[in-house]
C-alpha cells in the first residue's frame, strides 16, 4: 500500500490524499478487493482496513 497525505491548509482541514494498494497476487484476491471498496472506498477508512485484514488473517491462521 502507497500512501501519499493530503495537504492541510490553514484551516486544519486536510485535501487531496491518496492510497494505492501495490498490485501483488494476494492484492488481486476477490476477499482484499471487497475489503478495499468497502472500507477505504466507501468508509475512507486506512485504519478499518487494516484492522479487518489483521483479523482475517488472524482467524485464518488460528483456524488452520
Amino acid at each position: 500500500m502507497r500512501v501519499e497525505p493530503g495537504k492541510v491548509g490553514a484551516t486544519g482541514a486536510s485535501s487531496g490524499g491518496k492510497v494505492e494498494l501495490l498490485p501483488t497476487e494476494y492484492t488481486a484476491s476477490p476477499e482484499v478487493k471487497i475489503g478495499v471498496d468497502t472500507f477505504i472506498g466507501r468508509c475512507r477508512s486506512v485504519p478499518g482496513f487494516i484492522a479487518n485484514l489483521t483479523m482475517e488473517l488472524f482467524n485464518k491462521q488460528t483456524l488452520a
